[in-house]
């Protein structure tokens, strides 16, 4: 659980977290637009992603990195 001695509630964090990662934007882009902490908001998405047993960023980076190369490859041997 989330610190209980903050200024933003576990509310205000979750649907902050959702937003990201299903928006696919940066937590820094999002942290700036909404005037809180960088670091905060990507304690609040690391949360909500082990919170809801999501991949981390780490792990979803990989999966669009293999899916492009197979994009390539398969895009390779239709011309080919």
């Amino acid at each position: 659980m989330l610190s209980n001695n903050s200024k933003y509630s576990n509310q205000v964090r979750e649907d902050t977290a959702k937003y990201i990662i299903e928006s696919g934007k940066s937590s820094t882009s999002i942290s700036e637009g909404i005037g809180i902490d960088e670091n905060t908001v990507c304690r609040g998405v690391r949360y909500y992603r082990r919170k809801c047993n999501l991949p981390t960023y780490a792990e979803e980076k990989e999966k669009v990195e293999i899916l492009n190369l197979l994009k390539s490859n398969l895009r390779r041997k239709c011309i080919g």
